[in-house]
């Protein structure tokens, strides 16, 4: 079912994102089935608003963007999609 709503969302044109992903054979099927991004306790837990710049600094190429916890009623705000491709050599 997961590689059907993958491939359905690339004929849409869009890319497809998998929430939840945990484990390292979670995140190499999806990279099996050709899945875009992914978000997920593998790559880290739910942190602190002022604590997302640093981490994303970190664990990105691109310059971490400005974020505000005002998205989050708990002062946490959502993780951001990671690109499949580009984190799976750094959890094998």
């Amino acid at each position: 079912m997961i590689g059907a709503m993958i491939t359905l969302g690339h004929a849409l044109g869009v890319q497809a994102l998998t929430e939840g992903v945990e484990t390292n054979d979670q995140l190499g099927r999806l990279d099996t089935l050709q899945c875009d991004l992914a978000q997920g306790y593998l790559f880290t837990r739910p942190l602190p608003a002022e604590a997302v710049g640093d981490y994303l600094a970190l664990h990105s190429q691109e310059p971490a963007p400005e974020l505000s916890g005002a998205d989050e009623p708990s002062g946490r705000v959502k993780a951001k999609a990671i690109k499949i491709r580009d984190v799976k050599s750094r959890h094998t």
